[in-house]
């Protein structure tokens, strides 16, 4: 079996068009994201502060994201990315506004980051559509893994330039072009060739469909073993993201440049996934590298609570986005191909929902408690909580570290091909066509 990087969703337009705007949404976040994030810290001198900017950012988008699977189907993947794009953009550019005013408060980041949420919580499953519908099944793996390129490369590039112009020149000279980047990766999203596809049986009945779609997860144990795992690591892996202005602060005694250059090398790591995405998912099969990288990346968060060198925190913070990107692919190829296509964008909703909703307790949480213990502890308590917590579901669900997609994109699991049956159960691929059908493995009735 071959295991080189594979560049064959390159061939398709409608994917080097999504990658290409998508680039550029990830490189106008990484200016604005840490940038506002400092400018929180040293108006109110709190990590806690920084926590909540974050917490509610991601309520609205767990609130935002159930709904966006119907959504995305009814009205199309693109118009929701560039609603989402355009709209983030439009908060962007008020800030901005603020920021030529002198008038950046906690109070209005609060408000205008309430907004930016809802928006933002429209794009992952549309976007993750557009990619589903611009490839061909067999290539899906090595397109999830090169759209990390584009958080990679805009957060390599965007956060280092963020926090150099917020230090140089100030916040309208980094938020404003931001803005306008938002608003033209919007627009070319429109301009993508693909076809939508509008299943009116699977789309007509709203809510309906979403409770179907909680049934169908509670009743498939590996995806439901993914699920869960996804929020696990969102409290303890995901919730490190309020934590990198305390540690340029506390524990590196730095300014915004330092913290552009942590956030600029958790890109490479974002970039480093990409790359080996695949290739490593397919030597050593999808469930075990879901499992692995999130204890992977507990370590390296556990190490970079134990350094107070700015080379050595480099490296941890390329470690920490390299194994969180790599656990974030393969989560989404592996729900994806479980999951039947009709169900397919409320499943990833549902998905998104539940990580969402952990993640804001999770980020408030770890602020308040680096405001009262010291950042160094809450380091090292993250990971080992998330060390024990994918031990559990690996010991508990063992069939995940058998999960795998074959080379077809198909579904195997402990090296059985499955397919998903008419009501979304998994049933054993036939050896042949004439093959008679097997007995359905699923709990549904």
């Amino acid at each position: 079996m071959t295991s080189r990087f594979n560049l064959e969703p390159l061939s398709s337009p409608g994917y080097r068009r999504y990658l290409v705007a998508a680039t550029l949404a990830a490189l106008a976040l990484w200016i604005y994201e840490p940038a506002l994030e400092w400018i929180v810290l040293r108006k109110t001198g709190e990590t806690a502060a920084v926590g909540l900017i974050q917490t509610v950012l991601i309520i609205p988008v767990a609130i935002a994201s159930l709904p966006s699977g119907v959504l995305a189907d009814r009205i199309g993947s693109r118009r929701m990315v560039a609603v989402s794009l355009i709209g983030i953009g439009s908060v962007v550019a008020c800030v901005g506004i603020l920021g030529l005013l002198d008038s950046i408060t906690f109070e209005f980041a609060i408000l205008l980051t309430l907004i930016l949420g809802i928006f933002d919580g429209l794009y992952p499953v549309a976007a993750q559509l557009i990619v589903v519908r611009a490839v061909e099944p067999r290539f899906l793996g090595s397109a999830i893994g090169l759209s990390m390129l584009s958080n990679g490369i805009g957060r390599l590039i965007g956060a280092p330039l963020g926090g150099l112009v917020l230090q140089v020149l100030g916040p309208a000279q980094a938020f404003l072009p931001a803005a306008a980047i938002l608003v033209l990766s919007g627009v070319i999203v429109l301009t993508i060739p693909i076809v939508e596809r509008h299943d009116p049986a699977a789309t007509s009945r709203g809510l309906g469909d979403i409770r179907d779609s909680v049934r169908w997860l509670w009743r498939q144990p590996t995806a439901l073993a993914i699920t869960v795992l996804g929020a696990i690591a969102a409290a303890f892996l995901y919730g490190f993201g309020a934590l990198p202005p305390t540690i340029t602060r506390d524990l590196l005694h730095a300014d915004s440049g330092e913290l552009g250059l942590l956030s600029g090398a958790a890109g490479v790591g974002a970039i480093a996934s990409a790359i080996t995405l695949e290739t490593f998912g397919r030597r050593i099969g999808r469930g075990r590298l879901l499992v692995g990288s999130t204890v992977a990346a507990a370590v390296a968060i556990g190490a970079i609570g134990l350094t107070g060198v700015l080379g050595i925190s480099l490296g941890l913070s390329l470690l920490i986005s390299l194994f969180t990107s790599t656990f974030a692919g393969g989560a989404a190829l592996l729900l994806q191909t479980i999951a039947p296509p009709r169900m397919r964008a409320r499943i990833l909703a549902l998905y998104g929902f539940v990580f969402y909703s952990i993640l804001p307790v999770a980020t408030v949480t770890a602020g308040a408690l680096a405001d009262e213990f010291g950042v160094r502890a809450v380091l090292l308590g993250m990971a080992a909580l998330m060390i024990l917590g994918a031990s559990v579901i690996a010991l508990a669900h063992r069939e995940l570290l058998g999960t795998d997609v074959g080379r077809d994109g198909g579904l195997v699991i402990r090296g059985q091909p499955m397919i998903v049956g008419p009501r979304g159960n998994l049933i054993p691929r036939p050896a042949t066509p004439s093959a008679p059908a097997p007995p359905v493995l699923s709990s549904e009735p």
